[in-house]
């Protein structure tokens, strides 16, 4: 097996591991730094002289991104959290680039990867829900599961243990109180399910179609009349932090929304080079802005935050057309469970910080980068049999 191919795996599997990852120290650094660092230089040995031309236009927003915001080191002030920004987005550069070269055959192995940590995975998110444990940042790689699961169900290629897995990955977040994820997964559901599960022509898909959403709705309907009290708690009240002498808790982000707008204000077009201003930054459970829209507005302003939309779009548009035109279910499967991580991913961003994680955005950027290698695999093949 190429190195490449085992150092993406090494990656991708760790970054499954979550936050648990921060819990392992060598010295000052954690395991999850180094493997941020590693991303961001370890590439290097496996780039090739000829990178696709495919690659390079789904890439090139992203590249001028990196670009832009090493020049904020020159009007900013360099910080420990804009240098741990840096190097999370620097190795996503590299992870997608290293995971779109072709003859990798890297999906079958993340599919493999994904069949055989999840239940390791459902044990570590039982835990937290037997012993309370709120870990909101590990509660986030549910989202890649349940896009993966999502997917195969949509596919027609899921079994009875994993449409139970899937249900359940909605009822823990529930449960434990991790709002945006349970949110982001109902979206997902009914949205994919009403424009992606089987043939619109068909009756029985239809009426499956129907029964499913319906099902799906009076069960967080009744779960949510069942723990009305505990999901009104963790609403309303919550972690508090006091700002500029305002305590506000968990459900007040549109405070600090406010401040940080405000802020962004001063250099809306090129930002300010931090990730949100003083008043907020001084408080430890504020040290962002709790949207990453906001942050990147505020980081490297207008230019920035256009310049990072247009590569998520890139990447949503080719994978949309993919979906679409692909004859393959199984690449089919694969391009949708990557689409709808993607849609999450966005729709996270709206309350929580995901772009900063590197055990979330590195298992995307390898999912996106095998994603375009499976296409350019499955181009060379159609070209190979018209001319045959």
């Amino acid at each position: 097996m190429p190195l490449r191919i085992i150092y993406l795996n090494m990656i991708f599997t760790l970054s499954l591991l979550g936050s648990f990852l921060t819990i392992v120290k060598f010295g000052s650094f954690s395991l999850s730094a180094l493997i941020t660092a590693s991303a961001l230089i370890v590439p290097f040995l496996f780039l090739k002289n000829n990178i696709e031309k495919s690659t390079i236009k789904i890439l090139l927003p992203f590249i001028l991104y990196c670009l832009y915001d090493i020049s904020s080191f020159f009007w900013g002030p360099i910080t420990k959290s804009i240098l741990q920004d840096f190097s999370v987005w620097g190795g996503m550069l590299m992870l997608f680039i290293i995971s779109s070269i072709p003859q990798n055959e890297l999906h079958n192995k993340i599919v493999k990867l994904m069949n055989l940590v999840k239940y390791p995975f459902l044990i570590v998110i039982s835990y937290f829900l037997i012993t309370k444990i709120d870990s909101p940042a590990t509660m986030m790689l549910s989202i890649l599961f349940f896009s993966y699961f999502l997917a195969r169900f949509l596919t027609k290629n899921i079994t009875f243990s994993e449409q139970l897995i899937m249900g359940y990955l909605v009822i823990v977040p529930i449960i434990t109180g991790s709002r945006i994820i349970y949110i982001t997964e109902i979206i997902i559901l009914f949205v994919f399910l009403l424009f992606f599960y089987g043939d619109r022509y068909s009756i029985k898909d239809n009426i499956k179609k129907i029964l499913i959403i319906l099902t799906s709705f009076l069960i967080v309907i009744f779960i949510a009349l069942t723990l009305e009290d505990k999901i009104s708690a963790v609403m309303n009240e919550g972690d508090g932090a006091n700002v500029a002498g305002v305590t506000i808790n968990t459900s007040g982000r549109t405070y600090i929304w406010s401040i940080v707008y405000e802020s962004a204000q001063t250099n809306l077009i090129f930002g300010l080079g931090q990730d949100g201003p003083p008043e907020m930054l001084k408080y430890p459970k504020w040290a962002h802005p709790h949207n990453d829209y906001l942050r990147l507005l505020h980081h490297n302003g207008i230019i920035g935050l256009i310049l990072w939309l247009f590569f998520f779009i890139n990447i949503f548009s080719f994978l949309l057309k993919r979906i679409k035109y692909t004859n393959n279910n199984y690449y089919k499967s694969y391009y949708l469970f990557n689409f709808i991580f993607l849609v999450s991913i966005l729709i996270i961003m709206i309350t929580d910080n995901p772009i900063v994680y590197s055990y979330i955005m590195y298992p995307l950027m390898i999912i996106s980068g095998s994603s375009l290698a499976l296409y350019i695999t499955e181009r060379n093949i159609t070209n190979e049999e018209r001319y045959e």
